[in-house]
């Protein structure tokens, strides 16, 4: 089937879902297939639920007439998404990088949003799928997209800038990330330039943070940038005023005049993401003033640098993703907070390769030096440097839940951190 009929067939319908147990009534069904699932069996559910459509790669997905064979849903869906991308008029802010991408994302949403018909990337549908799902939930009156790109291996940012067709990019930073997947740090790095490399042939547009490392060699190839900072000669100027526990910031305005911002972001790290929403506001005219309200109103959610408040305790809740360069950002900044008792509790960081030992081993060694009251150590990959230190360890989340629970946290700050996969949250259910 041409690509130009079935994205009539697309246009003609309320949307795409590649999932029959959400898939709303007159939504176009894709049929992808993964390790333990494969859509083409689902095609007559999806029809029960509603479905206008479906499109199928495998015989036994054709169930009737309003059913289409491709050769390849996935790549389908990729290059539909492509496809409706192109017939698109709107700006594209592309945003990637180790840490922080989805809270910068949030941030510039809410910043841009505040002045302009703006989508942006829902939750973290940031992968080969997600991406394209994103990208066809564009529609013609937005004015601004906001799109994130995740990596876990080389090529991934390529193939999504292709897809999302960036006129801008941000990358907020290069950390250890995912070094299963790349092998090394400069794998890491070149996998994240892909952005870059993308906006250098197209002639767009990187906004970047030259102090930070690696950024300005990752970029130079740019001849557009924009340049975000503590520096007066950059475009947007930034000044971290507080971190304790909230971060508290002031930003230049186009008029020359300081703006102070209180934020409910908790984290000296996350002074960065919100400097990099200003830079985006700033780059597109939204009024100054919209900006600083925008962020004094955001407030994080989702396991992502999230205060949580219990009966006599508090918790920073960061427990959606950890890799070594995050987790050691988190302990900096959980030591300016000044409470009389305090507890940290880290999970695993997932996806580390070869790097696991010795990055395990590091990162128990810096929380130990911030002499907490209470340390715990939760997953196999923290097990042998727990044993060998003698720190208080379990296997899973599940097994330290019961031994939480038992305990009389009145009066303490907690830090509980961990890759998504450990589920740290769980200790509070």
């Amino acid at each position: 089937m041409k690509m130009a009929e079935l994205y009539r067939i697309f246009l003609s319908g309320n949307g795409l879902s590649t999932d029959t147990r959400s898939l709303a009534p007159g939504q176009l069904f894709l049929a992808l297939k993964g390790p333990r699932f494969n859509g083409n069996d689902h095609v007559q559910a999806a029809f029960d639920s509603g479905a206008a459509g479906a499109i199928v790669d495998e015989p036994q997905g054709v169930v009737n007439d309003q059913c289409y064979r491709v050769e390849d849903a996935l790549a389908t869906l990729q290059d539909l998404a492509r496809h409706h991308r192109e017939h698109l008029n709107l700006t594209v802010i592309a945003i990637t990088g180790s840490n922080g991408k989805t809270t910068t994302k949030e941030l510039a949403q809410a910043v841009m949003q505040s002045h302009y018909h703006c989508f942006a990337t829902k939750g973290n549908l940031n992968n080969h799928i997600g991406l394209p799902l994103s990208v066809l939930s564009l529609q013609p009156a937005h004015e601004f997209a906001i799109l994130e790109l995740g990596d876990n291996h080389p090529g991934e940012v390529a193939l999504l800038s292709s897809i999302c067709q960036p006129q801008y990019g941000l990358i907020t930073n290069v950390g250890m990330d995912h070094l299963e997947g790349f092998g090394t740090m400069d794998a890491n790095i070149a996998a994240k330039k892909e952005l870059f490399d993308y906006l250098a042939a197209q002639e767009g547009t990187a906004l970047i943070n030259p102090t930070l490392p690696y950024l300005p060699e990752m970029a130079k190839e740019i001849p557009r940038q924009v340049h975000y900072g503590e520096k007066n000669s950059f475009a947007t100027q930034g000044e971290l005023l507080s971190a304790n526990p909230f971060v508290k910031l002031r930003f230049k305005g186009k008029k020359g005049h300081w703006h102070t911002v209180q934020t409910h972001l908790i984290g000296a790290y996350n002074y960065q993401n919100a400097l990099a929403a200003i830079a985006i506001g700033q780059q597109f005219d939204v009024p100054d003033e919209k900006i600083a309200e925008a962020l004094a109103a955001y407030v994080p959610s989702n396991n992502r640098s999230q205060i949580v408040k219990k009966d006599g305790y508090q918790v920073l809740l960061d427990a959606y993703n950890a890799n070594p360069s995050n987790v050691e950002a988190a302990l900096e900044s959980f030591a300016r907070i000044e409470s009389p008792k305090k507890a940290i509790l880290l999970g695993d960081m997932l996806e580390l390769g070869r790097f696991e030992a010795p990055e395990h081993e590091r990162i128990a060694h810096l929380a130990q030096q911030l002499q907490p009251d209470v340390l715990v150590l939760v997953g196999k990959a923290f097990a042998p440097t727990a044993k060998r230190h003698h720190i208080l360890h379990f296997d899973t989340a599940a097994a330290a839940k019961a031994w939480f629970q038992q305990q009389d946290w009145s009066g303490y700050w907690l830090l509980i951190k961990g890759s998504r996969g450990i589920a740290m949250e769980t200790l509070l259910d």
